[in-house]
């Protein structure tokens, strides 16, 4: 599958100044002919806007866009690539990113692939690698039983992605794990291999802490499944 495959990565922003070049740079880094950035602004007013010009193929500039899940696919109907892969603003992918992202879809049963997901080196503590060493053998064991996936990182093959309607943006929240649980019903839904993980900022864990992190995310995928109003994620930015 590897030749001529076109890999469009796709981020959406809201006041992310702080750590979108950092993103996009190494996103930049990783392209190669065929590849593309996009980038959906959801209505910025700090400096996103210019570091955003600096490195994305696609700038899409939206007014405030009322859930995550119309700006995922707002950049993802923009996208050209036969692989779409939604980042959040603040992650920063390794740089043998593209190398995995084709070995999994090699095997033409698999129609998404997720990662493993960890805070950045230089601010990780002990308190960070145990939660998220427990946080990915959770994603990793629902696949097995009920799958669902976080957003940071979320890689779909463009037929499945369109065929069951992208992501919905009805959902508050949410919208990252039910779009794996419905598309999971096309093909097989993998992890890139153990050691692969991509990093993100530990600021909501910063204010909000990790257990009443995890009950937030636990009790909105409690109300998803019984068909209860979700409460609307609140952004944090830097």
């Amino acid at each position: 599958m590897a030749m001529g495959i076109r890999i469009s990565y796709v981020v959406h922003v809201f006041n992310e100044e702080r750590v979108l070049e950092r993103s996009l740079r190494r996103l930049r880094a990783i392209l190669e002919d065929g590849d593309e950035l996009i980038v959906v602004d959801e209505g910025s007013w700090d400096g996103s806007l210019s570091i955003a010009e600096k490195y994305a193929d696609k700038l899409i500039r939206m007014p405030k866009v009322e859930t995550f899940g119309k700006a995922r696919n707002i950049g993802a109907r923009a996208a050209s690539g036969d692989i779409i892969v939604s980042i959040d603003p603040d992650v920063v992918v390794p740089l043998d990113t593209r190398k995995r992202l084709l070995e999994a879809f090699s095997d033409q049963r698999v129609v998404a692939a997720l990662a493993d997901v960890r805070v950045y080196p230089e601010e990780e503590t002990f308190s960070d690698r145990f939660w998220h060493a427990f946080m990915n053998l959770r994603m990793r064991l629902s696949l097995k039983i009920m799958p669902n996936g976080k957003g940071e990182f979320q890689a779909f093959r463009r037929w499945a992605f369109e065929r069951v309607g992208g992501y919905r943006e009805d959902l508050e929240s949410v919208e990252d794990c039910d779009m794996i649980a419905r598309i999971s019903k096309l093909g097989k839904v993998v992890f890139l291999p153990k050691g692969f993980a991509v990093r993100e900022s530990p600021r909501r864990y910063r204010i909000y802490g990790y257990l009443r992190s995890y009950l937030y995310w636990t009790l909105n995928w409690i109300r998803y499944l019984f068909g209860m109003p979700l409460p609307r994620y609140e952004r944090i930015s830097h």
